[in-house]
């Protein structure tokens, strides 16, 4: 939404700004809690859900903002990034094949 669109009050358009600053900045805090914890896929965290269902298409417009998730799924989200077998079974880097000459 913009501020000069038509039919939108002054004090409307004041809050829909606050709005979104602060969606903006929540889904800041959630990247950063998704990458401290090492960045899982999404395949990963849908497939660690269990109630509610996380989805990749979900995971993915709340963690880019274009939408404000429940209550639920962030309590879901928050527990599937923090349990250990989360990160186990994200594939870590191993270490570079040597070239043979």
């Amino acid at each position: 939404m913009t501020q000069t669109d038509p039919g939108i009050e002054p004090h409307d358009a004041t809050a829909i700004t606050v709005f979104e600053d602060a969606l903006r900045a929540f889904t800041q805090e959630l990247n950063r809690l998704h990458i401290d914890h090492g960045a899982p896929s999404y395949a990963i965290m849908a497939s660690a859900s269990v109630r509610p269902r996380l989805t990749k298409a979900g995971l993915n417009e709340m963690l880019s903002g274009r939408r404000f998730t429940s209550l639920e799924a962030l309590l879901e989200f928050i527990r599937v990034l923090t349990t250990p077998e989360t990160r186990i079974r994200t594939p870590q880097p191993g270490p570079r094949p040597t070239p043979t000459s």
